[in-house]
């Protein structure tokens, strides 16, 4: 195995949170090209907005159930859509509280992505992709 295949193996196959970063990076990349796409089409923002993320949160299922968490069971799409739901919730409620104390709206919400990134992370984890870990070894008995 080549030192590059090993730094690979490392950072992407064997940590899962990496793997997390890389595809929600990805993933926000996708979101913002169909917005585009449909707004270039002609589409209104509203409309653009709505299928951007409509395909952005489909997109976003596959690649994070498949690419991070191993997962092939579309049926968690309908808790992922709901994780999604109250992080957005709990988004507008956090922007709200910046926005209060004086905030630019653009600096509120760049300070809340790591945050948001780690309590998604843990989110999808152990609530959305939970059958899809693997259970430690206990003591042999």
């Amino acid at each position: 195995m080549s030192y590059l295949e090993k730094v690979a193996d490392l950072f992407f196959r064997q940590n899962q949170f990496l793997r997390f970063l890389f595809v929600g990076g990805s993933n926000t990349l996708f979101g913002f090209f169909a917005f585009s796409f449909f707004f270039s089409l002609g589409l209104s923002k509203e409309a653009a907005s709505f299928l951007g993320i409509l395909l952005g949160v489909l997109w976003n299922f596959q690649t994070t159930g498949r690419l991070v968490f191993e997962s092939k069971d579309n049926w968690l799409v309908f808790r992922f859509c709901g994780l999604y739901l109250v992080l957005y919730l709990l988004n507008i409620g956090a922007l709200e509280l910046f926005e209060r104390a004086g905030f630019s709206m653009y600096l509120a919400q760049f300070l809340l992505i790591p945050p948001w990134a780690v309590l998604s992370y843990f989110a999808l984890k152990y609530v959305v992709f939970r059958e899809t870990q693997p259970t430690p070894a206990g003591p042999e008995s």
